[in-house]
Order: C-alpha cells, then structure tokens, then sequence
C-alpha cells in the first residue's frame, strides 16, 4: 500500500533548487545595492589620487 501523505522526492527536491537559486540571486542583488550605496564617487578624491 502507499502512504497516505507522501511527498514526491522529485518536486521536493525541484523545489529546493529553485528555492537555492532564488537565495542567491537576491543575496546577489542585495550585494549590489549594498556596494553602490558605498561607492567613493567623489571627484576631487578622485584628482588627488590620480595626482599621487
């Protein structure tokens, strides 16, 4: 007999897959946002260390 409340192993494991890869792709996206929050683009720094 099969059970009553099986999972399909298949869906199961699809599932987590694309959850993985969600995770990534927003941990991606918020990496980014995060680097050009503190990006240095002040333009005199700029000139002062192109001057060094």
């Amino acid at each position: 007999m099969s059970k009553k409340f099986g999972i399909n192993t298949k869906s199961a494991e699809a599932r987590a897959r694309k959850d993985a890869v969600k995770q990534s792709n927003e941990r991606e996206k918020q990496q980014r946002v995060e680097d050009e929050y503190w990006r240095d683009d002040d333009k005199q720094v700029q000139k002062k260390l192109q001057r060094k």
